[in-house]
């Protein structure tokens, strides 16, 4: 059987190096499905994330794997921001972030001032249980993130 197609463009390229100095990420944890907890992370000034084709991933036991995921890109400052789904009803997208339901991908250079910022706001939001940020130096499954 073929691999499915994604439907939507990744953040990144498949078979290049993970742009680690313009990308941040944060985990979420959140006992809301993913649709509440992006309409609360909305409120926020200047996030306006909409839901997007889910995006494909094998995993490395061979079963496919369809991850929720939500977009926004701000074309005044081209940042891009991504709320992705860790878990489905059978997988888990990164093991070693098992006790993570989100992560929130940031894509363009953000400043550090206003990644502190946004991760501060995210924190304070009721359907946001635990919000943190995730070196991408120490990331063990980083080909996960080439969707």
């Amino acid at each position: 059987m073929d691999t499915p197609k994604n439907k939507y463009l990744s953040l990144f390229d498949a078979g290049t190096p993970l742009p680690t100095e313009s990308l941040l990420m944060a985990g979420i944890a959140s006992n809301q499905k993913g649709y509440r907890l992006v309409w609360q992370i909305n409120s926020l000034p200047g996030l306006h994330l909409r839901r997007i084709n889910d995006l494909f991933y094998r995993h490395k036991k061979g079963e496919d794997i369809y991850i929720q995921c939500f977009e926004y890109t701000d074309e005044e400052y081209g940042y891009t921001y991504r709320v992705v789904g860790n878990k489905t009803s059978n997988n888990i997208l990164i093991p070693e972030h098992k006790n993570t339901d989100y992560f929130l991908l940031v894509k363009g250079g953000l400043e550090e001032n206003s990644w502190v910022k946004l991760l501060a706001d995210m924190k304070k939001l009721t359907f946001a249980l635990t919000v943190y940020a995730i070196d991408l130096n120490k990331l063990k499954n980083k080909d996960v993130l080439y969707f």
